[in-house]
């Protein structure tokens, strides 16, 4: 990686002058209408659900200070969900029913959707800028800030997963009185007996999809060949895929993952465990207190401590997020030792945060939504 360079202009051989102070920072420049690139955006920053978000936004290492607060908005609203974005807004939606699309730059409500009869607890995509939201009985998609809605499920069955996308939409849906799943893939939809209702997202990895529901793991592939493994997860922490594997954590803090149709130890284990995320060689997890970072052989690499239970919501190549009630952690990637905090004054914890290719937004339960900046400027030659 090439060296990162602070130019100073001071001379030490003249008395350097009263600098003025320094402006307050301004918000960043609306793209011109040519230079928008359309994104897509998922609930945990890939499809893979491992909350690993494509951003260059970097750590300068050895800054004392470089992020700050630049911005918060109170939203007056309740959220379960996580944040999703378009190349213009941030996207959110409520257990009220609304969906609000918040200015990337300043944070007002350029607009805001409100569907009475519905609350949105799972959280739905973004494709190419097309928005789609999910609540348990209804699919909505808003594209050029037009709301129609696209799909809604037999009587009783109701959408039970975030949605997630592979050349269509992927989501499940769930029968609490027949017991069983709808399984909607690429290759149409698959019905699927279950014990108990299906918990946490639906993963798409490189050869297929994954679920759990009660005590199994369900593998679909994209011709909608179904098998199980019998396993015993831990609700707080989804599949994700990563290494070319299935992990999934165990109750009792095991994490393990499948691999050549077998069930194995990946070697981590924390009793306390909460979440956990993955990014480059390296699974990250959070516990009661603290968190810790591991390779895929299941060695220790660094560890954290703190006072209250810690979350991983969010990583990128440059930068790992870690919430600790309403403060939020911003350690560096290349030297894990080194970290920043951003305080967001707040009646209730952060539930969600998004690592966007020029910020980081965070999000509370009670609706206050934070855009985190870097003041400082990395100049590479």
């Amino acid at each position: 990686m090439p060296d990162k360079i602070i130019i100073s202009f001071d001379d030490e051989d003249e008395e350097a002058p009263v600098p003025a102070p320094e402006p307050a920072p301004e918000a960043a420049e609306p793209p011109s209408e040519e230079n928008i690139i359309p994104l897509d955006s998922y609930p945990k920053g890939s499809r893979y659900l491992n909350k690993f978000y494509n951003s260059p936004l970097e750590f300068p290492s050895g800054i004392e200070k470089s992020f700050f607060l630049q911005n918060t908005v109170n939203l007056k609203d309740e959220f379960l969900n996580s944040l999703l974005e378009t190349s213009r807004h941030i996207v959110l939606s409520s257990v009220q029913g609304s969906i609000y699309f918040v200015n990337k730059n300043t944070l007002a409500v350029d607009e805001r959707f409100n569907f009475k009869e519905q609350s949105f607890e799972k959280t739905g995509i973004v494709i190419q800028d097309t928005v789609y939201i999910n609540s348990l009985d209804r699919i909505y998609k808003i594209s050029g800030m037009n709301a129609e809605e696209i799909y809604s499920p037999e009587k009783g069955f109701y959408i039970w997963s975030d949605l997630n996308y592979d050349t269509k939409l992927i989501y499940i849906e769930y029968n609490p009185a027949a017991g069983k799943v709808l399984f909607h893939g690429v290759s149409g939809s698959v019905e699927i007996p279950v014990q108990s209702a299906p918990s946490g997202g639906i993963v798409v990895s490189d050869s297929g999809y994954a679920f759990t529901a009660g005590g199994e793991l369900f593998i679909i592939g994209r011709d909608n060949e179904v098998r199980k493994f019998r396993i015993n997860p831990q609700d707080e922490c989804p599949l994700f895929w990563a290494d070319g594997k299935i992990f999934f954590v165990q109750t009792g803090g095991e994490i393990y993952f499948l691999k050549d149709n077998a069930v194995r130890y990946s070697g981590i284990k924390n009793r306390f465990l909460n979440s956990a995320a993955s990014a480059g060689k390296l699974i990250f997890t959070g516990n009661m207190n603290g968190w810790d970072a591991y390779t895929f052989t299941g060695n220790a690499i660094f560890s954290h401590s703190e006072n209250s239970p810690c979350l991983v919501p969010a990583v990128s190549e440059n930068i790992v997020c870690v919430c600790v009630d309403n403060d939020l952690l911003l350690h560096n990637m290349n030297n894990l030792s080194e970290a920043e905090n951003i305080y967001i004054k707040s009646g209730s914890g952060i539930i969600s945060v998004m690592i966007s290719g020029k910020a980081i937004y965070a999000l509370t339960k009670n609706g206050i939504l934070a855009l985190i900046n870097n003041s400082k400027i990395n100049i590479k030659i």
